[in-house]
C-alpha cells in the first residue's frame, strides 16, 4: 500500500472560529454605533461653552468696571451664572444617564444574541435538513436564519432557489477543497463533480451520498445513514454525545443534524409520509427512485458531503 498522503491545509479553511468572530464583530459594531453619539454630545457642549464664553468675559469686565456702582447687579449676575452652571451640570448628568441607558440596552441585546445563537442555529439547521439541505460554513448566521424563516412560512421555492444559487457559485471551491483534503478519494470525487458539471445528475447524486457516508464512517466510526434498532434516532447521535459538548455551545449546535432523524436517512415506513421529491439515500441507492436526477438534488448531495467534511474536520488517516 502506498504511503499515506497528508493533505495540505486550505488557504481559507472554513472553521467555527468564523462564527464566533462574526458574533464578536456584531458586539463591537454596537459599541461603534454609540460612539458618534458621545462625540456629538461633546461637540455640542464645547459649542455651548464657546457661545457663552464671550458673555461671561463681558460680564467679568463689567463687574471690574462698575463694581462700586453696580454691586447689586453684579451679585445678581453671579447668581445667574451659578444657576446657568447648575443647568449645564444637570444637562450633562441627564445626557450621561441617557447614554449609559442606551449602551446598557445595546450590551444587553448583544448578550441575548450570544445566548440565543446556538438555539437559533439548531432550529435553522433542523429546518434546512428537513428540506434536504445542509449548512455551508460560508453562510452567515443571518443567512441561515433567513433561509429557515422562508421554509417555515411556506416560501419553499424561494428558499430552494436561494440555496441553489449559493451552491452553484460554491461548487468549484467545494470540489477543490474536498479533493485537497482527501487525496485518496480525489479520483472518485473528480468523476462525481465532472458528472455534475455535465448535468449527469443520475451519476453524481449517488456518488456524493456514498462519499458522505464514507467520510462519516472514517471520522465517527458509524454509518451516516444508520439508525438505532427499533428507533428513529440515528447512530451518529451516540457518537456526537461522546464528545460531551456543552448543549448551549455553538459547536454542539453545529453538529445538531447528526442527532436528528432527517429525510435523507428515512426508513421505508417514514418515506411514505415524506414530501414528494425529498432526497433519500435508501430509495436512490437501492433503485427505488428514478426521478432524482435534478440539479437541486445534486447540489443538496454536495451540501451534505461538504457539511460532513467541514463540521467533522475530516483528515484521512488511511487509504480508503
Amino acid at each position: 500500500m502506498s504511503k499515506k498522503q497528508r493533505p495540505s491545509e486550505p488557504k481559507h479553511r472554513p472553521s467555527l472560529v468564523q462564527l464566533r468572530a462574526t458574533l464578536e464583530a456584531q458586539r463591537q459594531a454596537l459599541a461603534r454605533l454609540f460612539h458618534p453619539i458621545v462625540e456629538t454630545q461633546k461637540a455640542h457642549q464645547a459649542q455651548l461653552a464657546r457661545l457663552f464664553r464671550p458673555i461671561l468675559e463681558t460680564q467679568k469686565a463689567q463687574q471690574a468696571q462698575f463694581a462700586q456702582l453696580f454691586g447689586p447687579i453684579i451679585e445678581a449676575q453671579k447668581a445667574q451664572q451659578a444657576q446657568l452652571a447648575r443647568l449645564f451640570q444637570d444637562a450633562a448628568r441627564a445626557r450621561d444617564a441617557l447614554l449609559n441607558q442606551h449602551i446598557a440596552l445595546g450590551l444587553k441585546g448583544v448578550a441575548e444574541a450570544l445566548r440565543d445563537a446556538p438555539i437559533k442555529m439548531r432550529a435553522g439547521l433542523k429546518t434546512l435538513g428537513e428540506h434536504g439541505w445542509y449548512l455551508d460554513l460560508e453562510l452567515t448566521p443571518r443567512d441561515l436564519a433567513d433561509l429557515a424563516a422562508s421554509f417555515d412560512r411556506g416560501d419553499v421555492d424561494a428558499a430552494n432557489e436561494t440555496l441553489v444559487a449559493h451552491y452553484r457559485t460554491r461548487v468549484a471551491d467545494i470540489a477543490a477543497d474536498l479533493q485537497r483534503w482527501y487525496p485518496s478519494r480525489a479520483k472518485v470525487l473528480a468523476l462525481a463533480f465532472a458528472a455534475h458539471e455535465r448535468s449527469e445528475y443520475e451519476l453524481s447524486v449517488p456518488i456524493f451520498l456514498i462519499q458522505a457516508d464514507g467520510l462519516c464512517q472514517s471520522s465517527l466510526g458509524v454509518q451516516l445513514y444508520a439508525r438505532r434498532p427499533r428507533a428513529r434516532q440515528p447512530r451518529t447521535a451516540d457518537v456526537v454525545a461522546v464528545r460531551q459538548l456543552a448543549q448551549d455551545s455553538l459547536e454542539a449546535a453545529l453538529l445538531h443534524p447528526f442527532e436528528l432523524a432527517l429525510p435523507i436517512s428515512a426508513s421505508a415506513a417514514e418515506r411514505r409520509d415524506l414530501q414528494i421529491g425529498l432526497l433519500n439515500r435508501h430509495s436512490i441507492l437501492h433503485g427505488e427512485a428514478t426521478d432524482y436526477g435534478t440539479e437541486m438534488n445534486s447540489l443538496k448531495s454536495i451540501s451534505l458531503l461538504y457539511y460532513v467534511a467541514s463540521t467533522l474536520e475530516q483528515r484521512p488517516s488511511r487509504s480508503t
